[in-house]
């Protein structure tokens, strides 16, 4: 039986593409026929296996024409181990259309791949809820909600625990138990109201031929619970078990309570974000102000920001003047002025000034919507190691169930103790917890990226954190990273008139976004003429014709731009520039032909780059410096720093080169920049980070981005995410170790019924709570 499906395609533009669509489709081998459209720009195809679909995808991506897509974010309540995330995904993956599902069971949601426009938002519910799970919400959500915690928790464990004191009392005191009779009565609603919602996910897994948690948890209960009515009955009341029943569940609901409570926690850094962001704006219309929705903020709309508001979009002050706390965006807890022209973040809460600002970015586009969006992305997704957890929790259920029957059977065959049998049987169900195994990787994730968020670090996914505690070498470019990218003029040398070559050279740069053409220009205090032709070549420097009665060429950069341009360079003037202060970076300029002159500007070094290189090396870590400023310069900069590796006088490509070459030796690299000459080096190294100042391209680039211009965040972000990595090593290992030790004491009869359900409650309670801990981490100037 195959299965059909029609797949938007863009990108088709004639007949020929569509020849060329449908050839790529039918060399598949997982299609069986397909047929393309034109005009609709459709394929429709016709596959033996749905699960095939995303290789049909990637074929059509890699033939140029890619199919279109959506994403959604759906929330889904009822599960409670990874054994249920599995079997979620499972069903997703059945539905016609879906290209990939990502189930997330820490955070109880669904990241769903779909083909666009099959409207199969009803589909997706009702597979979910075909396969015993709830869908919260709207099922078609792209934008990231904060996590939800169940709420029903409280009044159940109040009333198990009521009904269970009675039972567990004579457990624990030397009294005598209450009567068969009334244990009866106690233990029945415990087991079938307290416990409905495990067996309820028993009988959806078993009619999905699937086993989870609540498998192990009702088969437990109900053997121990069922022996006692059967002794009850029959006239065997002293040894009932009723109390083991009634207390396995108690404790479970209880472990339940505190992982929901731990993982709300662990999750509490993003739902500020997403808690935090305002609803409403203030938009100007006329001379009045209308509340609208921050959904329906567009580019260009003008705002009125109150006193002690947020400010509901990025924007620029247009009006007004006021100091801002931007506490959310960046972790800086002291308010920053903005007075009018400056940039404000979304999300950023207004002082004591009345604001007007005009909106650059809104809703998703916004600071506070890509950083929601980040952190969302980075927590939902799945490590390599957590996939391997998942795979043996799919496996784990069944196993433990062959053990429990072995266990029973030895016991009764081997030893003839029937009894003592069906209680190691019930003990090994109930000790057995895959839900350790399922919490111990998400859980810290969700704790250590936000916590890296609320501080300002942000990891674009799980394969950049993993990626980031790897790290040996950090190259930092030096211009806005270890400086302040502000350079001020330092000095001018020349033979005639400063304020004319200032004039000349300013001239040549305006418009120009490089911190030294700023700084050139802020020394100008002459009219601009205006400019005829202009030329950039990176690493050496700019050439510029002015449109004015001399039609005047000028050069402004280093000695490679000069031999470019076969300018000759004098004794005279190279010992000028050595006189230069070497501590500002020193540039010629050369006027139709020959040089007239030498600037130095001088950019001030971050007050913590030498802390944030100290830190890196504290913690194993080389730090490198890569730069196009002359080696003199960089060679002040690295002693002052404490460098013991460095280059100057290097082009972009020169950077990317000495990337390309570090990985090569074998290093696990780091790149850190701010600007659009960053790029590539960014993108080839391990990890790229951007620094909060640096471009959009800078930061699109980067594996990581940090909202504060301190490098010491960068040293910040390799040791959270080695501390994240340790505690997933840690939860790993008492998951894995809490049941290969449990497992087979129960087996042995060693841990009665009670006790095991104890252990596996802590068990999950454990594996949380070392994840909250990386809530408590600080950076290191907190």
């Amino acid at each position: 039986m195959s299965d059909s499906l029609t797949i938007p395609v863009e990108g088709m533009r004639c007949a020929g593409c569509s020849s060329r669509v449908e050839q790529t489709l039918n060399d598949l081998g997982v299609v069986k026929t397909a047929s393309v459209n034109l005009a609709l720009n459709q394929a429709h195809i016709e596959l033996d296996d749905l699960n095939s679909l995303g290789e049909v995808v990637e074929a059509l991506d890699k033939a140029g024409y890619p199919a279109a897509t959506e994403e959604s974010l759906v929330h889904i309540k009822g599960m409670r181990c990874a054994g249920c995330s599995a079997a979620v995904e499972r069903a997703l993956a059945k539905v016609p259309g879906v290209i990939h599902a990502e189930v997330n069971y820490a955070l109880g949601q669904a990241n769903i791949t779909t083909v666009a426009g099959l409207g199969l938002e009803s589909t997706l519910r009702q597979a979910i809820e075909n396969a015993g799970y709830e869908v919260e919400g709207d099922s078609s959500a792209v934008k990231p909600e904060a996590p939800k915690t169940s709420a029903d928790f409280p009044w159940r464990l109040v009333v198990s625990i009521v009904l269970t004191i009675p039972l567990l009392v004579p457990m624990i005191v030397p009294i005598a138990a209450l009567p068969g009779g009334w244990q009866w009565l106690l233990a029945t609603p415990v087991e079938f109201v307290i416990g409905w919602p495990f067996i309820k996910g028993a009988w959806h897994a078993l009619r999905n031929r699937s086993s989870s948690m609540d498998t192990l948890v009702t088969m437990g209960t109900f053997a121990a619970y069922g022996y006692s009515v059967w002794l009850y009955l029959t006239g065997y009341s002293q040894h009932l078990y009723f109390d083991g029943a009634a207390v396995i569940i108690t404790l479970i609901v209880f472990g339940r309570y505190l992982e929901s409570r731990a993982k709300a926690r662990a999750a509490k850094a993003v739902s500020e974000l997403i808690n935090e962001a305002p609803m409403q704006a203030h938009r100007i219309d006329g001379d009045n102000s209308v509340d609208v929705s921050v959904d329906s903020l567009k580019v260009g709309d003008w705002l009125l920001i109150k006193p002690g508001e947020k400010v509901p979009a990025d924007g620029i002050v247009r009006w007004g003047s006021s100091a801002f706390n931007e506490a959310l965006i960046t972790g800086e807890s002291e308010p920053v002025a903005h007075p009018e022209g400056d940039n404000v973040l979304a999300g950023s809460l207004n002082g004591e000034g009345l604001v007007k600002i005009e909106v650059t970015r809104a809703n998703e586009d916004s600071t506070l919507g890509r950083m929601i969006q980040m952190v969302s992305d980075a927590q939902s997704g799945k490590a390599p190691v957590q996939k391997l957890a998942d795979k043996i929790s799919f496996y784990f259920v069944p196993i433990v169930l062959c053990v429990a029957v072995v266990s029973l059977l030895v016991w009764g065959f081997v030893f003839d103790d029937w009894a003592n049998g069906g209680i190691a049987a019930i003990s090994v169900l109930v000790i057995a917890c895959p839900c350790s195994l399922g919490l111990a990787i998400p859980t810290a994730l969700v704790a250590g990226t936000g916590s890296g968020a609320r501080y300002g670090i942000l990891y674009r996914n799980i394969d950049a954190l993993e990626k980031t505690r790897q790290v040996d070498q950090v190259i930092f470019d030096k211009t806005g990273t270890l400086t302040v990218g502000e350079p001020k003029l330092h000095a001018v040398a020349c033979d005639g008139d400063q304020a004319l070559l200032l004039q000349l050279v300013a001239s040549a740069q305006q418009g120009s976004q490089h911190p030294l053409a700023k700084a050139m220009l802020a020394a100008n205090d002459q009219p601009l003429i205006e400019l005829d032709h202009f030329d950039s070549y990176p690493g050496m420097g700019i050439s510029a014709k002015l449109d004015n009665d001399d039609q005047t060429n000028i050069l402004i950069g280093n000695q490679a731009l000069l031999e470019k341009f076969n300018i000759a360079l004098s004794e005279r003037w190279q010992e000028r520039m050595a006189a230069m202060d070497a501590s500002g970076s020193s540039i010629y300029v050369a006027i139709d032909g020959k040089i007239q002159g030498i600037i130095a500007t001088a950019d001030p070094v971050r007050e913590d780059a030498a802390a944030a290189i100290a830190q890196l090396q504290r913690v194993g870590v080389a730090s490198v410096m890569l730069t196009g400023d002359q080696q003199r310069v960089a060679d002040v900069l690295a002693h002052q720093l404490g460098l013991t590796d460095w280059q100057g006088e290097l082009k972009p490509q020169d950077k990317l080169n000495e990337v390309k070459t570090r990985q090569q030796q074998g290093h696990h690299v780091l790149m850190v920049g701010d600007g659009v000459n960053d790029a590539p080096a960014l993108a080839q190294a391990d990890v790229g980070i951007a620094m909060g100042s640096g471009s959009d391209l800078a930061i699109e680039s980067a594996d990581v981005a940090l909202m504060r211009d301190e490098p010491l965040l960068v040293a910040d972000a390799v040791s959270l995410a080695r501390q994240t990595w340790r505690i997933i090593q840690q939860n790993l290992f008492w998951a894995f170790g809490y049941n290969v030790i449990g497992i087979p004491l129960a087996a042995c009869g060693l841990l009665n019924p009670a006790i095991a359900g104890a252990a596996m409650a802590l068990s999950s309670v454990s594996v949380v709570t070392n994840s909250v801990r990386l809530t408590r981490w600080r950076p290191s100037r907190h």
